[in-house]
C-alpha cells in the first residue's frame, strides 16, 4: 500500500513540473506583450513631444512625475498650482472622471489665465494611479489659445500615427471616422465604417454607458471589458480597455464622441491562464499534502477512530464538502458511525445508520467502487432519503475495501459546485489509507483479544500455572498459584522456582534444569506426578505436577500445572466426621441410589422403622411409604435428578410392625466434585407427637375464633411490634379495611391517621406499662364514638371497641329536651301573669296616642307599643316550647301553607335584595297545626335570607321521600361551622346581634309535636334544613 502511495506522489510531482514549464512559457509571452506596449508608449511620447500644450502627470500624492517638452519649459509649471486645481485633481482620483477648469497664475507682466483638462490614468484593476493635466494659456480670453492650423495638424498626426484604435462618432454613435488601428482590430478598412452605427457593427449591453456619456458630458473609462464578435465566434472572448470622451460644440452640447480602444486580450488571457495554473498547482500541492497527512495519520494514531477522523477532515478540507460521515460494519452486520457532521443544515435522523440495503450505499458496497451524484434532488435516489435527513445537493460514497471485501464507507456531501473526476481519485486514494488503518485496528484488536482470552483462561484456572526460563527463574505466576502457595505475583515473578521447592530437593531440581538446555523441543516432559511443595508460611502441601517444555527465540521455557491435593485429605477427614454424626443422630439418615435402592441405614433409622441395616440393603425405598403416599416416591426422585432439594416435606411412613409414622423429610442430591448427582440423601424425623399437639391447638384456636367472631364489639390483637395478629369481622367494619389488608402490618403504618390521638397514647400506656386502660375516643373514626378497652397480653395487646355513638346521642337529646321542657314550664307559669298587665299598658298607650294633646309624644307611644308587641312575641315563643302543649292539627296539604306565606316571604326577600323560589312537588295531606307550621316556615325562611349575601337565592322545596313528606329550606349562605352546629336548637343560643336564640328552638319544638325530625346539611355553598313529617292515611289519623 505504501509503494502505491509513493508512486502516486511521483506522478503528482511530474504533473507539477509540466505545469511549471507551461507557466514559464506564459511568462515569456507576457514579456513580449510588455515590449509591444513599450513600443506603443514610445510612439505616443513622440507625438506628445510635438504638442504645444503643457502636459503633466501627477501621482496620488499630488507629486509631479512627468512633463512634456512644452510643459517643461513653461514658467512656474508644474510647481505652481492653485487650490481649485488641486481640488479638481483629488475629485478625478476619487471619481475616475475627466475634469476641467481654469486658474490665474502670477507672471512678470501681470497675471495670466490658464485653462486645464484633468484625465485619470487607471490600472487594470480599475483604480486611478495617475492624473494627466493638459494646460493651455488663454490670454485675453477672447483670443484663440493656439493656431487652428497647428491644432488641426497636431490632431491629425495623433489620429493617424497612434497605434491605439481610435474612432470619432456623432452624438447618435454613428461612425464619422476611424483610424487604421481601429479598422485593423476588426479586419476591416477605415472606409467601411463611416455612415454606420456603432451598435450595428458591435451589438452589446454597453449602450447605456454611451448614453450616460452623452447625458453627463463626462468621459468614461472601461477596463478589460469582454466582447465576443458574433460574426466571428472563432476569435472567442476578447478583452478591451476603452475610453469615451465627449466633444462639446460652442453651445456646450455633445457634438461628437471619441472612442479610444486598447486590446488587452492577450494580457487578460495570460493572467487567467497564469491564475488557473497557480490554482491548479496549489490544488496539486494540497492533494500531495492531504496524501502525506493521511499516510502520517495511519502511522501516528493507534486508535482507528482518531486516524479515520484525521484522514476524513483532511479530505473534507481538500474537497470543500460541508457534510459527510465515516461508518464501518460492526460484528452484527449493521453500521457503526465513526464520525458524522451535517454542516449548517439541520438533521433529525438518528446517528445509528441503516444497513447497506438499498440506494447508493448498496451500490457502492456491492461494486466496491465510488458512486456519486451531483444533482441529488432530481435523482432516482432522492426518494430513498429518510424523513428528517440533512438536505443534500450532491453526495459521494466511497467504500472502504480490504481484501476485496467492503468494511465500511466514507461519504461526502453538499460540495459547492459538485464533485469532479479528480475529487473521485483523491477520495479513492485517501479511502485506502482509512482501510489500512481499519485493517491494522482490527488486527491489533484480534491480537489483544486473543491475549486477553489466554490470560483470562489462565487466571481463572483452579490449578496453579507457573512458567520459568531455562535458568529456573519464575516468569509467570497465575492467581491460583498465589492462592495455593501464598505468594503474590509481584513477590514470585523474578525469583527462582526453588521458592516453592523444599530445600532437600533444590539440588535435584537445578541439575534437572541444566540437563534441558539446548536439547528440548516442545513436549510434555512427564506424566502427572505427586510431589511435595512449600508454602510461604513454611507448611508443606501435597501437589500433583505436570510439566511441559517449549522453545521460542532460541530460549527454553518450562510451564508447570500444579494441582493442590490437600482437599483429598480434608475430604477424607470430613467423611469420617460426617459418618460419626450420622450414626449418633436420633433422626433417620438413609442413603439411596438414583433408582431408589437403599445403600446406607443409620441407627436412627433402625430405631424409627424397626428394620436393621441388613434387612433393607438394596431394597426399594418405596417400602417405607404408606400405600396412600406411594406415588410420591417417583415424583421426589425426579426432582432430585434435576438438582432440586425437598425441604421439610411431611408425609406418612410405615414401620416394621405396621404403624403409621408421621415424619418430616428433607431429601437432597449427593453430588461428586465434578458436580454430577450420584445419589440421594434422606433425613426423616418422627413428628407424630407434634402432630397431635398441633391438632389440639388448632381446635382451641377455632373455639376462640368463633367466640371473637360472634362478638358485637370490634376486637384486634397486636404483637409487641404493633403488628396485627388477629382482626374480627366487626373490627373490619370499624377500621374499614379487610383482615387481608391489615394482617402482619403495623397498626401505625396501616392507620397513620391514628398517630398522636388519644387511642395512640392510651395503647402505648397499656402495652408499655402492662396495665389495662379503659377510655373513649371520638376523634379517630368520623361520626362515631367508641368505648375502648386495651388489655396487655403475653403476645402483645388486645383491644376491644364498643360503639356508644347511639347512647351518647340519646343522652345529648335527653339533656336538650330537659332544657326545652324547663323553659316551657317557666313560660307556661309566668306567661299569663306578664301578659295581663302588658295588655292593659298597651290599651292605655293606644288611647293616649289618639288624643290631640298628646300628638307631640305620638312617636314615643308608637315605640313603646312596638316594644310591648316584641315582648309579647317572645312570650309566645316561650309558650311554644312547652312540652305539654297540644297542637291543633287537621288534615291538610303543606303546599297550601307555603303558598299562603309566599307573598310575605317574597316581600322580605325583595327588601333584602335577595330572591326566593318555590319548588313544590306533589305530596299527600298530613295532620298539621297551620299556625305552628307557618311559624316554623317563617323562622327557617328568615334565617336563610339573613344568612345570604346580596343576590342570594332561597329555595323552598316540598317532596315525598319513602314514607315521609319533606319540607326543605335551602339558602346560598356560607354554611354553619361545626362548633356552632353542635348548639343549634338550644334555647337562647344565637349568632345574631339582636337575636333571642328562640327561633330554631321553637322550630325543633314544633317539629317534635308533629312527630317530625329536622336534618341539617351544611357546606361552603349553603345550608339546607329538611323537616321530615311522617305520612299517614286518614284512617290512621282517626
Amino acid at each position: 500500500m505504501m509503494t502505491e502511495m509513493l508512486e502516486q506522489l511521483g506522478e503528482k510531482v511530474v504533473l507539477l513540473e509540466a505545469q511549471l514549464d507551461c507557466s514559464k512559457k506564459l511568462l515569456s509571452c507576457l514579456r513580449k506583450e510588455k515590449n509591444f506596449y513599450k513600443q506603443k508608449a514610445s510612439i505616443l511620447e513622440d507625438i506628445i513631444s510635438g504638442c504645444q500644450d503643457y502636459i503633466y502627470m501627477y501621482d496620488r500624492g499630488g507629486r509631479f512625475v512627468y512633463a512634456s517638452p512644452a510643459g517643461a519649459g513653461a514658467l512656474g509649471f508644474p510647481r505652481i498650482m492653485t487650490e481649485s486645481f488641486m481640488g479638481d485633481m483629488e475629485r478625478v482620483f476619487e471619481s475616475r472622471q475627466l475634469s476641467s477648469g481654469e486658474m490665474v497664475l502670477p507672471a512678470a507682466t501681470g497675471e495670466r489665465v490658464y485653462k486645464y483638462v484633468l484625465a485619470p490614468v487607471c490600472s487594470k484593476e480599475g483604480s486611478v494611479d495617475y492624473v494627466v493635466a493638459t494646460v493651455r494659456e488663454a490670454p485675453g480670453r477672447e483670443k484663440p489659445v493656439s493656431d487652428p492650423v497647428e491644432h488641426y495638424r497636431l490632431m491629425e498626426a495623433i489620429f493617424e500615427n497612434t497605434l491605439f484604435p481610435l474612432a470619432v462618432l456623432d452624438r447618435h454613435f454613428n461612425f464619422i471616422r476611424v483610424n487604421e488601428a481601429y479598422a485593423r482590430s476588426d479586419d476591416r478598412e477605415p472606409a467601411d465604417f463611416p455612415g454606420h452605427n456603432h451598435f450595428d457593427f458591435y451589438p452589446s449591453d454597453a449602450r447605456e454607458i454611451f448614453d450616460r456619456v452623452i447625458a453627463t458630458k463626462e468621459s468614461c473609462q472601461v477596463i478589460a471589458r469582454p466582447f465576443v464578435y458574433h460574426y466571428n465566434p472563432e476569435r472567442g472572448v476578447t478583452y478591451w480597455d476603452w475610453t469615451l470622451v465627449p466633444v462639446l460644440d460652442s453651445s456646450g452640447e455633445v457634438d461628437k464622441v471619441l472612442l479610444f480602444l486598447l486590446d488587452v486580450t492577450r494580457s487578460v488571457r495570460g493572467e487567467i491562464a497564469l491564475r488557473n495554473t497557480l490554482m491548479e498547482t496549489r490544488k496539486r500541492n494540497e492533494e500531495i499534502s492531504a496524501l502525506f497527512k493521511s499516510s502520517q495519520a495511519v502511522l501516528e494514531y493507534k486508535s482507528f477512530k482518531d486516524a479515520a477522523r484525521a484522514i476524513y477532515e483532511s479530505c473534507r478540507d481538500l474537497l470543500g464538502a460541508t457534510a459527510g460521515y465515516i461508518c464501518i460494519k460492526n460484528r452484527d452486520g449493521g453500521n457503526e458511525a465513526i464520525y458524522i457532521e451535517t454542516g449548517d443544515r439541520l438533521c433529525t435522523v438518528e446517528f445509528t445508520l441503516p444497513r447497506h440495503e438499498s440506494g447508493m450505499r448498496e451500490e457502492a458496497c456491492r461494486s466496491g467502487n465510488t458512486v456519486w451524484e451531483n444533482n441529488f434532488p432530481c435523482s432516482r435516489w432522492a426518494s430513498l432519503l429518510p424523513e428528517g435527513h440533512v438536505p443534500l445537493d450532491n453526495i459521494l460514497y466511497t467504500p472502504l475495501v480490504i481484501e476485496e471485501e467492503t468494511w465500511g464507507l466514507i461519504v461526502f456531501g453538499n460540495k459547492p459546485g459538485g464533485f469532479a473526476e479528480n475529487d473521485i481519485k483523491m477520495v479513492s486514494a485517501l479511502s485506502r489509507d482509512i482501510s489500512i488503518a481499519l485493517y491494522n485496528s482490527r488486527l491489533l484488536e484480534s491480537l489483544r483479544h486473543s491475549e486477553e482470552h489466554f490470560r483470562s483462561v489462565v487466571q481463572s484456572a483452579t490449578d496453579a500455572i507457573i512458567t520459568t526460563g531455562s535458568d529456573g527463574m519464575i516468569l509467570f505466576w497465575n492467581d491460583a498459584a498465589a492462592k495455593i502457595f501464598g505468594y503474590t505475583g509481584e513477590e514470585a515473578v523474578g525469583r527462582s522456582l526453588t521458592l516453592i521447592i523444599p530445600e532437600d530437593y533444590h539440588r535435584q531440581f537445578l541439575e534437572w534444569i541444566d540437563s534441558l538446555r539446548g536439547k528440548v523441543k516442545l513436549k510434555l516432559l512427564s506424566k502427572p506426578m505427586e510431589k511435595v511443595a512449600l508454602r510461604k508460611d513454611g507448611l508443606e502441601v501435597p501437589v500433583e505436577v505436570s510439566v511441559s517444555c517449549w522453545e521460542s527465540g532460541g530460549e527454553v521455557y518450562l510451564t508447570g500445572i500444579v494441582r493442590d491435593l490437600s482437599w483429598r485429605r480434608q475430604a477424607e477427614e470430613k467423611v469420617l466426621r460426617l459418618a460419626s454424626i450420622v450414626e449418633s443422630t436420633d433422626d433417620a439418615v438413609i442413603g439411596i441410589t438414583l433408582d431408589g435402592a437403599v445403600l446406607t441405614w443409620n441407627r436412627g433409622a433402625e430405631k424409627l422403622y424397626g428394620y436393621s441395616a441388613g434387612e433393607v440393603w438394596e431394597r426399594p425405598v418405596a417400602f417405607l411409604f404408606s400405600p396412600l403416599y406411594s406415588n410420591e416416591v417417583n415424583t421426589i426422585l425426579d426432582k432430585i435428578k434435576s438438582g432440586q432439594r425437598v425441604e421439610h416435606y411431611e408425609t406418612v411412613h410405615v414401620s416394621k410392625d405396621g404403624r403409621d409414622i408421621h415424619v418430616s423429610v428433607s431429601i437432597s442430591p449427593v453430588i461428586n466434585p465434578p458436580g454430577k448427582t450420584i445419589g440421594v440423601s434422606i433425613i426423616a424425623r418422627d413428628i407424630s407427637e407434634r402432630k397431635k399437639m398441633v391438632q389440639e391447638l388448632n381446635k382451641s384456636r377455632e373455639r376462640i375464633a368463633n367466640i371473637l367472631e360472634s362478638m358485637a364489639e370490634a376486637f384486634i390483637a397486636l404483637d409487641h411490634g404493633w403488628r396485627f395478629i388477629y382482626i374480627n369481622r366487626e373490627a373490619e367494619k370499624v377500621l374499614q379495611r379487610t383482615r387481608e389488608e391489615l394482617s402482619g402490618r403495623s397498626i401505625w403504618e396501616a392507620l397513620p391517621e391514628v398517630i398522636d390521638t388519644k387511642l395512640y397514647t392510651a395503647c402505648h400506656r397499656a402495652l408499655e406499662g402492662g396495665i389495662t386502660v379503659n377510655f373513649e375516643v371520638s376523634d379517630v373514626f368520623p361520626g362515631r364514638i367508641y368505648e375502648v378497652l386495651a388489655c396487655p397480653s403475653p403476645d402483645g395487646l388486645s383491644v376491644f371497641f364498643r360503639d356508644i355513638t347511639g347512647r351518647k346521642e340519646m343522652e345529648k337529646e335527653m339533656a336538650r329536651l330537659d332544657r326545652l321542657n324547663l323553659v316551657g314550664q317557666m313560660a307556661a307559669g309566668i306567661g299569663h301573669e306578664i301578659r295581663n298587665p302588658m295588655t292593659s299598658i298597651r290599651g292605655f298607650l293606644q288611647i293616649l296616642s289618639g288624643k290631640s294633646q298628646c300628638d307631640s309624644y305620638r312617636e314615643y307611644f308608637d315605640l313603646m307599643i312596638e316594644e310591648l308587641d316584641r315582648a309579647n312575641a317572645i312570650i309566645t315563643e316561650f309558650l311554644s316550647l312547652a312540652r305539654n302543649k297540644t297542637p291543633e292539627t287537621r288534615i291538610q296539604n303543606i303546599n297550601r301553607v307555603v303558598e299562603a306565606l309566599s307573598p310575605l316571604l317574597s316581600a322580605d326577600a325583595i327588601n333584602s335584595k335577595k330572591d326566593i323560589a318555590l319548588e313544590l312537588g306533589e305530596v299527600p295531606e298530613i295532620p298539621l297545626d297551620e299556625k305552628e307550621i307557618r311559624q316554623l316556615i317563617l323562622n327557617l325562611a328568615r334565617n336563610g335570607v339573613e344568612a345570604m349575601d346580596y343576590g342570594g337565592k332561597l329555595t323552598i322545596n316540598t317532596f315525598q321521600e319513602g314514607g315521609e313528606v319533606v319540607l326543605a329550606v335551602k339558602d346560598q349562605g356560607r354554611g354553619i361551622s361545626n362548633d356552632i352546629l353542635e348548639h343549634i336548637g338550644e334555647p337562647f343560643f344565637t349568632t345574631k346581634e339582636n337575636g333571642t336564640g328562640l327561633g330554631l328552638a321553637t322550630c325543633f319544638s314544633i317539629a317534635r309535636r308533629h312527630n317530625a325530625d329536622i336534618d341539617i346539611d351544611t357546606g361552603p355553598d349553603g345550608t339546607t334544613f329538611s323537616v321530615r313529617f311522617r305520612s299517614v292515611s286518614v284512617e290512621e289519623e282517626y
